[in-house]
């Protein structure tokens, strides 16, 4: 049994948890509120004006969120001149360096926009108010956080830390629970991907041009065996390109399907992006629905399978855990 203090401690933190999950809930529906109000605003033409990646001073890992787009278009409505900064609706604070270097890809410096605004408040603006991307990183925090709260409540009804038969905590169950759930979220990238590269190869093509062709450098810090600080090198191909759907211009980082691959050398980085010499014409495949989203090599399948062994793994050790705790409770 859990003593007064801890009974109360345990009820103070189920409490705030509780007012956490119930402001994570509101941020998911307003934000999908936004997303489908938005779709019908009215549209203006922009002018991208500032199109740079912030970087923390401190770079440990290329999969760190310690980076932000600093995108920033000006638009006109009734004649009046307005600045605005959202790209979408559910934008996340902070993201990966490639994640911040494919929307500045996406948006240059002087690229013409599609802006939507508020017909209320002319002032608030984005360019891709259909783009729910981002709100899996707002639904993530949300179930978290339910998921410790309804625990916290439990353990306070009952006045003791709830276990099996064999003295398995049962929070310990949420942990295999929460690697399914993200190996479901890798698997079902997976699919999605494969769906998006099969039907990319019967999608209309347009003349393009390629605007910069390239290798980035990621460096990165960690500690070794020893326990000392190390610096590693990995490659990464970068590759923009610019071309017209119609009377709109679009721009794009996406030269095939798969996730992102990071080089040990820079040969190999180096012989892909020769495939794609800069100021050279290239043939894109382009969504006819989603005219901004677009490929250069569909059939390429260069890390295409990455979503499914990652949520293979996820789920595999997921169950392995599951096993482990059925196992001790049923000895």
């Amino acid at each position: 049994m859990l003593t007064a203090s801890a009974l109360l401690w345990t009820r103070i933190a189920a409490g705030i948890f509780g007012f956490l999950a119930l402001n994570a809930g509101y941020g998911v529906w307003l934000q999908r509120r936004k997303t489908s109000g938005g779709r019908n605003w009215p549209v203006v033409e922009g002018e991208v004006v500032t199109s740079e990646v912030l970087v923390a001073a401190t770079h440990w890992s290329a999969d760190d969120t310690d980076a932000k787009p600093d995108i920033r278009y000006r638009y006109e409505v009734l004649g009046k001149s307005y600045e605005g900064h959202r790209i979408r609706f559910a934008s996340p604070g902070g993201v990966t360096r490639l994640q911040a270097d494919e929307l500045t890809g996406k948006y240059p410096k002087g690229a013409r926009v599609r802006v939507f605004y508020d017909p209320k408040r002319p002032s608030q603006s984005v360019l891709e108010p259909a783009n729910i991307s981002g709100t899996a990183a707002l639904i993530a925090p949300f179930v978290v956080l339910l998921a410790v709260t309804a625990v916290l409540v439990a353990h306070a009804l009952a006045g003791k830390v709830l276990t099996t038969e064999a003295g398995v905590p049962l929070f310990a169950f949420l942990m295999p629970f929460a690697l399914f759930g993200f190996g479901a979220v890798a698997l079902a990238s997976y699919w999605k991907l494969r769906q998006e590269r099969l039907a990319s190869r019967s999608w209309p093509t347009t003349p393009g041009k390629i605007t910069r062709s390239g290798v980035t450098v990621e460096i990165t810090r960690r500690e070794n065996d020893r326990g000392r600080e190390v610096e590693e090198e990995r490659f990464r191909v970068a590759i923009e390109y610019g071309y017209a759907v119609g009377a709109r211009s679009f721009h794009s980082t996406h030269w095939n399907w798969g996730w992102t691959a990071l080089y040990s050398d820079r040969a190999s980085a180096e012989a892909v992006a020769a495939k794609y010499p800069i100021n050279s014409d290239v043939t894109v495949f382009y969504d006819p629905a989603q005219p901004e989203t677009a490929v250069l090599d569909p059939a390429n399948k260069s890390g295409a399978a990455a979503p499914l062994w990652v949520g293979i793994v996820l789920v595999a050790i997921g169950a392995l855990f599951l096993f482990v705790f059925t196992h001790i409770e049923m000895s």
